[in-house]
């Protein structure tokens, strides 16, 4: 016997700008599909833009920075494009735009030389100012000691840098020069796993770790939700319902959203659902 048996481990949302939509696996009878916030619901893709235009407006009227942890694939390509999009309509001044991150760096060369493969929003961009970004705000950070000057250097300006869940990489100097100002801002627009760095300040404590120095955190954190690049519980439960499988297996996901998704889609879908765990062996 043949079975087929479909992936969808990382699967994305509608109306986000770069990349295309989700596409409906056809023919599945076995799904592998991924639960992530298989209890929660976003705001909506594109109510992105709006709120992002909110807390950078509020920080510059302060004089303070924007401090964005942000992975390095397609969420920091994500920031400059809306970034681009609310400069070129007026709706956020031209203050400095820094990219600090030698891979985000290296990933946003590649998107904006194979932009055959993005969506037409992005390409309707790049056709009026010949790019995605507008390239007189934005500054790619080259080396450590221009990051000490970035670090260094007033408001009002933004911050891209990694690592995403604030747990390595650049964006642990800036916050500890910067979270005890609050003038300034951190704008959470992805994951944030348990016992990281990005969680404690999505949880809004008051006092964090940074290099083993604890911290007091006196700056802003927005968790902007419209961001997440992870479908939302009603956009799970949808894409399996268009699928169709007879089988689906919960991945990537922490218990309790993979339970609460489990429980909906046998109560809403009539799904045969398993919860896999590590070493487990199915027989198909």
């Amino acid at each position: 016997n043949v079975t087929r048996v479909g992936f969808a481990v990382d699967l994305g949302r509608k109306n986000l700008p770069l990349i295309r939509d989700p596409e409906i696996l056809a023919g599945v009878e076995t799904l592998v599909i991924e639960s992530t916030y298989g209890n929660r619901l976003h705001a909506n893709a594109v109510n992105a833009e709006d709120q992002l235009c909110d807390i950078v407006s509020r920080t510059y009227a302060r004089g303070g920075k924007v401090f964005i942890p942000s992975f390095a694939l397609e969420r920091a390509q994500e920031l400059l494009y809306h970034l681009s999009q609310l400069i070129i309509a007026g709706r956020i001044p031209k203050h400095p735009i820094y990219v600090d991150s030698p891979m985000a760096t290296a990933v946003t060369k590649v998107f904006q030389e194979e932009t055959e493969y993005l969506d037409k929003d992005t390409q309707l961009l790049k056709s009026k100012i010949g790019s995605f970004i507008c390239p007189n705000c934005v500054r790619f950070v080259s080396d450590v000691e221009e990051s000490k000057k970035v670090t260094a250097s007033p408001g009002p300006l933004i911050v891209i840098a990694g690592s995403g869940m604030c747990e390595h990489g650049r964006i642990l100097h800036h916050l500890k020069q910067g979270i005890g100002d609050p003038r300034n801002s951190i704008v959470i627009v992805g994951y944030q796993a348990e016992y990281t760095l990005g969680r404690r300040l999505v949880e809004q404590q008051k006092e964090v770790k940074i290099f083993g120095d604890l911290f007091e955190r006196k700056a802003e954190v927005a968790v902007l939700n419209a961001f997440s690049a992870h479908a939302d519980r009603n956009e799970l439960i949808e894409y399996v319902r268009q699928v169709g499988p007879r089988k689906v297996f919960l991945v990537h996901g922490e218990q309790e959203p993979r339970e609460s998704l489990a429980e909906a889609l046998r109560d809403e879908l009539g799904c045969d659902v398993y919860l896999p765990v590590r070493g487990d062996v199915v027989e198909l």
